[in-house]
C-alpha cells in the first residue's frame, strides 16, 4: 500500500516522471490531486506550488530499487558488441521480466519497467518538449506502449540493442505529425473509439479527418525528432502502426500475412494501452506479460498473432523451466 510522506523538493526538481500522486493540501484540509503516476511533469506549472513545500505530499507508486535492478541489465546489453554477448545479456534481461512481470510477483508495478526503459533508452526530448505542453496523457500511454513492445521484440529475437533501442523511442513517435500541425481532443477520442471498438464512423471536420490521412505517409527523414534514430529503416514503422492484422486498418488494409512480426508487435503494443486517461497502478504488472499473451480479440485486431504469440509464450515458459 502506498505511503503518503512530504515531497522532497530537490529530488522532485530532477524528475522528469512523475512517481507517484502528488497533492498540495490547502489549510482548510482539501487535497488537490497536481500529478498522476507516470505523468510527464510540468515544472513550470509546478512552480506556483513550490513556495508551499510543506503542503506538498505525494505517494509513491515506483519502487526504485526494482528500476536500478533493471538498468543495470539494460545497460550492460547496451555495452555488448559481440553477438553472442548481445544475446547473452538480453536474455539475462528477459530472465528478469520473467522474475516480475510473468510469474505472480510480490509486487510488480508496469510504471517500474517503463521507468526502466525510459532511464536507459529514451532519446526522443525535442518530443518529450512538444508534448508537455500538449498532450501529457498521449507521453504517458507511449511510456507503457513502448516498454511492453521492447520486452516482445527482445522475445522474437531482436538481441540487438541498437535496434530495440530505436523501436522504444519510434513508439513515441508514432503520431508525430499530428503533434506538429493540429491539436484536437477529437483526434484522441477518436483513435481511442477505433483502438475499443473498431473502424467507426466517428464525427470529425474534413480538416481533423485529412490531418489523420496525411500523418501516415511519406515520411521525412530530416525531421528533427528522428535525429537520434540509427536504424532509419525502422522509420517505416511509422506508416503501419494504425494496420491490425485482420485487414481492417489504415492506410494499407494489411492482414497478419503482409506484416513483419516488428510490426506486428507494434500495432499490438499500440493497441493495447489507452490512448487517453491510462493510468499506472499498483500490481498491474502482476503476470502481465502471461495475461496479455493469452489475449486474442482477433475482431478488433488486439492480438499479436498465434505464431508471434506462441514464441513469446515460449520464451517466458523456458525460464519456467529454468527455474
Amino acid at each position: 500500500m502506498a505511503v503518503c510522506e512530504n515531497l522532497n523538493i530537490d529530488d522532485f526538481k530532477t524528475w522528469v516522471i512523475c512517481p507517484g500522486d502528488i497533492f498540495y493540501q490547502t489549510k482548510a484540509g482539501k487535497n488537490i490531486h497536481l500529478h498522476a503516476p507516470g505523468d510527464l511533469i510540468n515544472h513550470s506549472f509546478f512552480s506556483k506550488y513550490l513556495p508551499y513545500k510543506d503542503q506538498l505530499y505525494i505517494e509513491m507508486l515506483v519502487d526504485r530499487s526494482l528500476i536500478a535492478e533493471g538498468k543495470a541489465y539494460l545497460e550492460d546489453w547496451i555495452k555488448k558488441e559481440n553477438i553472442l554477448e548481445q544475446r547473452r545479456a538480453a536474455l539475462e534481461f528477459l530472465n528478469w521480466v520473467h522474475s516480475k512481470y510473468w510469474k505472480n510477483a510480490e509486487k510488480a508495478c508496469l510504471l517500474d519497467l517503463s521507468m526502466v526503459f525510459f532511464e536507459s533508452f529514451f532519446k526522443s526530448h525535442s518530443l518529450q518538449e512538444l508534448l508537455k505542453d500538449t498532450n501529457i496523457e498521449y507521453f504517458k500511454r507511449s511510456l507503457a506502449a513502448s516498454a511492453i513492445g521492447s520486452v516482445l521484440s527482445i522475445c522474437l529475437g531482436y538481441f540487438n540493442p541498437t535496434v530495440v533501442m530505436d523501436f522504444y523511442n519510434i513508439v513515441y513517435l508514432l503520431d508525430v505529425k499530428i503533434h506538429e500541425s493540429f491539436s484536437s481532443f477529437k483526434i484522441w477520442e477518436s483513435f481511442e473509439s477505433d483502438r475499443i471498438n473498431g473502424p467507426l464512423n466517428y464525427d470529425l471536420s474534413e480538416k481533423e479527418k485529412k490531418i489523420i490521412a496525411d500523418h501516415v505517409g511519406e515520411i521525412d527523414f530530416n525531421n528533427d525528432h528522428f535525429d537520434n534514430i540509427k536504424n532509419l529503416q525502422l522509420l517505416n514503422l511509422l506508416n503501419k502502426h494504425h494496420e491490425t492484422i485482420n485487414g481492417k486498418g489504415f492506410p494499407f488494409a494489411l492482414t497478419e500475412n503482409e506484416l513483419s512480426d516488428l510490426e506486428c508487435v507494434l500495432i499490438f503494443s499500440n493497441n493495447l494501452i489507452s490512448i487517453v486517461n491510462h493510468s499506472f497502478n499498483e500490481n498491474d504488472g502482476r503476470e502481465f506479460f502471461k495475461n496479455i499473451l493469452n489475449y486474442n480479440d482477433r475482431d478488433l485486431g488486439r492480438t499479436l498473432g498465434r505464431r508471434i504469440s506462441k514464441i513469446s509464450v515460449n520464451v517466458f515458459k523456458n525460464f519456467d523451466e529454468v527455474a
